[in-house]
């Protein structure tokens, strides 16, 4: 038996969760052959799996209180607001993208558009999906500081809090969307990849604003996925690019939720989702009609 365990799989590995589990206890990568032995090893593991789970819920109730009341300084953003429009202060440290060793502070600052955002991510960052509860938990929505001290390697979740950290930082109103699996949705024909597998099994959360196209005098999102920036058409809709991610409509309880800074501990940022799903009419726009804009060099 092979001692090594599977604790994550990227997100373009042509193999599923269940074929990675068993092959890890065969001799056969091909032709998976389970032995008497084995196949009892494989329901006692996850019986174990779960029952350590169930102890690990329980040990952590008891604290859970004392973590969500626990107040907890928020961004302070460089976009300050007057009204229905503000002033806009740019921090520039130079034109190309900050290396991603560079202060974390910096970098965040200096992510002051979603292309800027989208390149950084997309040059330095990989995602990968847990494949264990201890994997989940342990790397469930990494600070920023965090996901820099992990190599910018994280879940989706990860990106989706370093999304909401950025856009808050810049003055934008930021929100996360939890995604559900449709498990009727028949599988893709273009391979049962990983990320395939996740979107037909697994929760997904990403991040995004609404702004107003003021051209076609309609709201529009953009949404933070992973390393992409999508922004869609003026006027369509949060479930238009659900459906297209495979996965079904906006659950109406803990689909959309308001972002904000919480103590950093799974416990509290999971929370920030349970609760009645915001409607997309509730949902607070980002002014982008700029007073006038100032610029802050930096050596």
């Amino acid at each position: 038996m092979q001692s090594n365990t599977v604790f994550e799989a990227d997100w373009n590995s042509a193999v599923s969760p269940e074929r990675l589990f068993l092959e890890l206890h065969s001799d056969n990568n091909d032709h998976p052959n389970i032995t008497p032995d084995k196949q009892s090893f494989v329901p006692t593991s996850l019986k174990n799996i779960r029952r350590a789970t169930q102890i690990l819920i329980l040990a952590t109730i008891a604290e859970t209180p004392f973590i969500l009341n626990k107040e907890v300084e928020q961004p302070t953003p460089i976009v300050q607001y007057q009204g229905p429009s503000y002033v806009q202060y740019v921090s520039i440290k130079r034109n190309d993208l900050l290396f991603p060793d560079d202060p974390i502070n910096e970098i965040i600052d200096s992510l002051d558009s979603d292309e800027r955002y989208e390149a950084f991510l997309k040059k330095n960052s990989s995602g990968y999906f847990p494949m264990t509860p201890w994997t989940f938990l342990s790397s469930y929505a990494y600070s920023p500081q965090s996901l820099q001290e992990h190599n910018w390697k994280a879940p989706c979740n990860g990106f989706a809090e370093f999304a909401c950290e950025v856009g808050t930082r810049h003055g934008k109103k930021m929100y996360l969307l939890g995604l559900w699996p449709d498990g009727e949705r028949a599988p893709s024909t273009e391979g049962n990849t990983l990320e395939e597998h996740k979107h037909r099994s697994s929760w997904h959360l990403i991040a995004f604003y609404k702004s107003y196209n003021e051209q076609a005098q309609e709201y529009q999102y953009v949404i933070f996925d992973n390393d992409t920036v999508t922004t869609l058409e003026p006027g369509q809709l949060l479930s238009s690019y659900t459906k297209d991610k495979y996965y079904d409509v906006i659950k109406p309880m803990g689909g959309i939720a308001e972002w904000k800074r919480v103590p950093d501990d799974w416990r509290a940022k999971i929370a920030r989702h349970i609760g009645t799903t915001i409607e997309e009419d509730d949902i607070k726009a980002t002014a982008r009609k700029p007073m006038q804009s100032i610029s802050i060099a930096k050596k």
